[in-house]
Order: C-alpha cells, then sequence, then structure tokens
C-alpha cells in the first residue's frame, strides 16, 4: 500500500487535534466586568519566570494552518472560544500544561489563549492582542499550526484580519502568538493594522500584551505580566489584575519574546526524553517502532489517538524494533502518547496512508 504524499507543514497543521467543545462552551466565557474590574492578592513575582524583550521582523501569515473559526456565526463575541487538543506540552508560570487532555486548551476570539488546570482550579492565560476583536470579512478566521517535532515544536496560533468592535469599519488588525516545547517560552507576533479608534481596547489606547494565573471568574488573580507603556520600548507592569493594557497599538512587524526562566527544581520530562518515531512515517501497513533511549527496557505502553482525541490502539509492552500494525486504522494522521506506570509522554504523530 502506497503512502500519502504530505508536506512537512501539512502534516504538522493536521497533526494538530481540533475539535468542537459542547456548543455551550461558544457561548460568551467572561462577563467584561469579570475581565476589566476584579483582582486579587499576587502569590509570586512573573518576572521570576519570564525575561521581557521586544524586537521587530517580518510577519509572514501562516501556510496550510487549521481553522478553527472561519465564519461569523463562531464569534459571538471576543471571549467566545475554541478548544483544541494535540501532541505538544509546555511549562507556564512552574505549572506543565499538559495540551494531550481535557478540559483542552481554549483559542479565544479577543486574541488570547487560556489553558485550564482543573487540579489547581485556575486558568493559564497567554494574551496576544487582547481586545474586542470580531469578524470582519470573508477573510477573516482563527487558526493554527504545529511546527517541528515533538521536543522542539511551536504551536503558532493566527488572528487573521480581525475587525474591532465599536472602530471604524475599516480598521483592522493580524496577530499570531507562538507557544515553544522545548524552552516553554512564548512570542506575540503583531502583524498590518490599522487603528484608528479605541473602543475595541475597552476604552484604553492599546491591547493587552502579556499573561496571568487567574480563577475561574478572574476574581483571584495569582500572577500576572503586561507589558505597559511605549509598544516599541514597554516595560511590564505585574499589577494583579486580568486585564492591562499597552499604551498604544503596536506597527506591523513588532515581536515580543517572553522567555522562561525555568525554576531550578523543575525538569522537563518532554525535554529528557524525545520522541518515539516509526519507520516509515508516512505508514505502510505497519512501521517499525523505535523507542526513545530513556524508555528502552522499560516496556511502556502505547496509545493512539485519532484527530477526534478518541484512543483508536493500544499496544502494552512496547519495545524498539516492535511493529505497529495499520490494521483498521484508516488514513490520516494520529498522535502517540507513551505510558509508564503513571507517567505519559508525548510520543510524536504517525500518518497512516490511504
Amino acid at each position: 500500500m502506497k503512502c500519502a504524499a504530505l508536506s512537512m507543514a501539512g502534516r504538522a497543521a493536521k497533526a494538530f487535534l481540533q475539535h468542537n467543545l459542547s456548543t455551550n462552551m461558544k457561548r460568551i466565557i467572561y462577563t467584561l466586568p469579570a475581565i476589566l474590574l476584579l483582582c486579587g492578592t499576587t502569590r509570586a513575582m512573573s518576572q521570576e519566570f519570564y525575561k521581557v524583550s521586544a524586537g521587530t521582523g517580518t510577519y509572514t501569515d501562516l501556510v496550510d494552518p487549521v481553522v478553527v473559526i472561519g465564519d461569523p456565526s463562531q464569534i459571538v463575541n471576543e471571549f467566545s472560544g475554541y478548544g483544541i487538543t494535540g501532541p505538544f506540552a509546555m511549562e507556564a508560570f512552574g505549572q506543565k500544561l499538559d495540551f494531550s487532555k481535557q478540559p483542552a486548551p481554549m483559542i479565544f476570539a479577543g486574541g488570547f489563549i487560556g489553558i485550564d488546570v482543573p487540579a489547581k482550579q485556575r486558568l493559564y492565560v497567554f494574551d496576544g492582542f487582547t481586545s474586542k476583536l470580531a469578524w470582519r470579512d470573508s477573510t477573516t478566521s482563527v487558526s493554527l499550526t504545529l511546527e517541528g517535532n515533538p521536543g522542539d515544536q511551536i504551536l503558532k496560533v493566527q488572528w487573521k484580519n480581525m475587525g474591532l468592535t465599536g472602530n471604524p469599519a475599516g480598521d483592522f488588525v493580524n496577530m499570531q502568538i507562538w507557544l515553544r516545547d522545548k524552552d516553554n517560552s512564548y512570542e506575540v507576533h503583531v502583524g498590518p493594522n490599522h487603528v484608528t479608534g479605541k473602543a475595541g481596547y475597552f476604552g484604553n489606547n492599546g491591547p493587552a500584551i502579556g499573561g496571568f494565573v487567574s480563577n475561574y471568574d478572574f476574581s483571584v488573580v495569582d500572577v500576572a505580566l503586561h507589558l505597559s507603556g511605549n509598544p516599541a520600548t514597554p516595560g511590564v507592569n505585574l499589577t494583579p489584575t486580568s486585564f492591562y493594557p499597552i499604551a498604544s497599538t503596536p506597527p506591523n512587524g513588532t515581536v515580543y519574546r517572553f522567555a522562561y526562566v525555568k525554576p531550578a527544581s523543575v525538569e522537563s520530562d518532554l525535554a529528557k526524553m524525545g520522541a518515539v518515531s516509526f519507520r516509515p512515517n508516512p505508514c505502510t501497513d505497519r512501521s517499525l517502532i523505535e523507542l526513545p533511549d530513556a524508555l528502552n527496557g522499560m516496556r511502556p505502553t502505547l496509545t493512539v489517538h485519532d484527530l477526534l482525541g478518541r484512543e483508536m490502539l493500544r499496544m502494552n509492552e512496547v519495545a524498539s524494533g516492535d511493529y505497529i500494525d495499520r490494521g483498521t486504522l484508516p488514513a490520516g494522521v494520529y498522535y502517540v502518547t507513551l505510558h509508564q506506570g503513571s507517567r505519559s509522554y508525548t510520543g510524536g504523530t504517525l500518518v497512516v496512508s490511504r
């Protein structure tokens, strides 16, 4: 059986799992007063986790992205969200975030990403260009790609040609958030924009860019990290609120990097492990399994999930040199997880041909 020919960019994008959450998750997630007014006591300093820098670069639209919001019916307002899961993990504000588990990260129409950590009853929020972003026309979309190999991947989420609620009809913005699993950093890339009004910025002069950790109703903010002042040479505001704006609209090509300062006591399993590999991949009827060196001799369990997050195949006590049989797996892209005792490791992707 011949293997399907997929480009590297196409495989990476399609490998990242996307799916709708229940209908009620697409409603207004948080009310505006909660976003603007509620605050709590800061329990940790955000600068302990990130070094912030501003620079310039060339903004490029994502190639062959997976669209998660593609029509106006999906945007009730800027707090409308779309759930995703997939083979990705990183650390933020001292917490390991595993995107393969539910509840999944939410991509919000308003220019931010929220990751739920039920064990802590907390939301970990990455603010990209957080504003009252809205549908503009048929070229408007929110999309994503996943590039690279496990342990060195970049999740790129793009808000394309978004309008701003309350602003003149000609106003628009483009923006991307990049999350890097290798070094746990994240970046905000500002694209072409034309902003002449302030209404889209919650009455302020600019968007919120940074991140914070909060409980579900935003009545307590544990840590906060937002840029402030001149967008070309911003300062950092650590005020424990869930929203803080920059002074004006950043120009096209601006790149903000939040470089993670890893606590010395925390070590990344993913960085140590590497990824399981398959040969061939894309596959024929079966593929040879090669485990990371750290798991050789440990006989882990291997699971295969489809793009709806369903477990399609499970192999117990796997070793390098074993084969994974396609069996009844339909053609498509699957993500693989390795399980050893109570611990799980992102294992990479498997492409099955027609």
